[in-house]
C-alpha cells in the first residue's frame, strides 16, 4: 500500500497564565494532554472524527491553548477538513505571531486543500522565525514536490537527509524526488535505509507510474493519496 504521510510537528505549547492555582493548573493541563493524547491515537486508528470531537470539547474549555489550536487542526486536516484548519491556524497565527510552528501547521493545512503555492509562502514564514528548523524545511520540500518543483526540493533535502540525525521520513521523501526525477538508484539507495526490499521495489514501481502520468498528461497525478510507506512514521515526525 502505497500512503502519504504529511508529518505535522508535535509541538509543545503552553499559553501563558497569570493565575497562581498551580493545583489547578497542573489539572487542567492533565486534562488537556489526556485530550490530546486521546485525539491521536483515534487518528492513528483512523478515526478522525472522533479526534475532531475530542479536540472540539479541548478547545471549548481553553480556547485560546496554543497547543489545543494545532491538535484540532491536525484532526480537521485529517478528517478532510483542511479548509477549517486554516481558519482555526488564522486565529492561531494572528493571536502567536511569532510561533514558526502556527505557521508551519497552517502552511500544511494549505498543501491539504491542494493550494501549494500559498504553502510555500506561509512556510517561508515559519523558516524567518525558526531558518534552522528540519521539520519547516522538510515539510516545504514535500510542498514542492507536490507542485512538481522537484529539483528545488532535491536542493533542500538532500542536506536535510545526509545529517546523522536525519529522520526516515526525510530519507523517504528524498527517494520520492529522486524517483520521480528517473534517478532510481539513488531512490532505491535511501529506501533501503528504512524499508524492506520488497516494499522499496513497490516504491519504485510507482515512482515509475508516477513518471509515466506526468509525461503523457503533462503534469503530475495527485498524489496526496499515494506515498511511500513509513514504518512507523506519524504526526509526531518531521512531516506531518
Amino acid at each position: 500500500m502505497l500512503r502519504l504521510f504529511f508529518l505535522l510537528p508535535i509541538v509543545l505549547l503552553l499559553a501563558a497564565c497569570d493565575h497562581l492555582d498551580i493545583d489547578a493548573l497542573k489539572l487542567a493541563d492533565d486534562k488537556t494532554q489526556a485530550a490530546i493524547e486521546q485525539a491521536r491515537q483515534a487518528r492513528r486508528q483512523g478515526q478522525a472524527q472522533q479526534a475532531v470531537a475530542i479536540m472540539q470539547e479541548a478547545h471549548a474549555a481553553k480556547p485560546a491553548d496554543a497547543q489545543v489550536m494545532l491538535h484540532l487542526g491536525y484532526a480537521f486536516i485529517a478528517s478532510g477538513q483542511p479548509e477549517n484548519a486554516v481558519t482555526l491556524y488564522d486565529a492561531l497565527t494572528a493571536m502567536q505571531p511569532e510561533n514558526a510552528y502556527g505557521y508551519n501547521a497552517k502552511a500544511a493545512a494549505f498543501d491539504h486543500a491542494g493550494n501549494h503555492a500559498a504553502a510555500q509562502e506561509i512556510y517561508q514564514k515559519a523558516l524567518a522565525l525558526a531558518p534552522n528548523s528540519a521539520t519547516i524545511q522538510n515539510n516545504l520540500a514535500m510542498s514542492l514536490i507536490l507542485d512538481d518543483k522537484i529539483d528545488q526540493a532535491i536542493a533542500l533535502l538532500e542536506p536535510l537527509a545526509a545529517k546523522p540525525d536525519a529522520s526516515a521520513t526525510m530519507r523517504q521523501n528524498l527517494a520520492l524526488a529522486y524517483g520521480i526525477k528517473g534517478e532510481s538508484k539513488k531512490a532505491l539507495e535511501l529506501n533501503l535505509k528504512n524499508v524492506s526490499k520488497e516494499q522499496a521495489q513497490e516504491n519504485l514501481r510507482f515512482y515509475e507510474y508516477y513518471r509515466t502520468v506526468r509525461s503523457s498528461r503533462g503534469k503530475p497525478p495527485a498524489i496526496q493519496s499515494l506515498y511511500p510507506a513509513i514504518p512507523g512514521a506519524d504526526e509526531g515526525g518531521d512531516r506531518q
